[in-house]
């Protein structure tokens, strides 16, 4: 009998007895779970009360609503809401940013526009706002 197969026969007979200890544990913890069923499910009821209790519950954020985005905008740009969503719609769906990063951009916008209008005293050739 050459080394690897002297070492083929130690590892089958290795692996065979590692599978009855297995087997015989299993049996064991079956047996276990059937004879303490009651005890093992009070205690999972108590560690489930004990992590909920000391969960700490953040209320899930929700993004404010199309009207309390729209109300939040300046004057000269809540007179044109009605142009704003429709510019909006027609950016491409896979281009379009969400609605209220672009209402921040036209804010903004409109803003350095009626800012610099204001430094030069002109009016906007579009809008009229000075």
């Amino acid at each position: 009998m050459t080394r690897a197969e002297s070492d083929a026969a130690k590892r089958e007979i290795q692996h065979a007895d590692y599978m009855k200890r297995r087997e015989s544990k299993l049996a064991y913890a079956k047996q276990y779970a059937i004879d303490n069923r009651e005890k093992i499910n009070r205690q999972q009821r108590e560690r489930r009360q004990r992590y909920r209790e000391g969960a700490v519950r953040t209320p899930q954020y929700r993004p404010p609503s199309t009207s309390a985005l729209e109300a939040a905008l300046p004057v000269g740009l809540a007179v044109q809401r009605l142009r704003l969503r429709e510019e909006y719609l027609a950016i491409h769906i896979t281009e379009r940013p969400p609605y209220d990063y672009f209402l921040r951009c036209k804010t903004i916008e409109y803003l350095i526009q009626r800012n610099y209008d204001r430094r030069n005293n002109e009016q906007h050739p579009t809008t009229g706002i000075t």
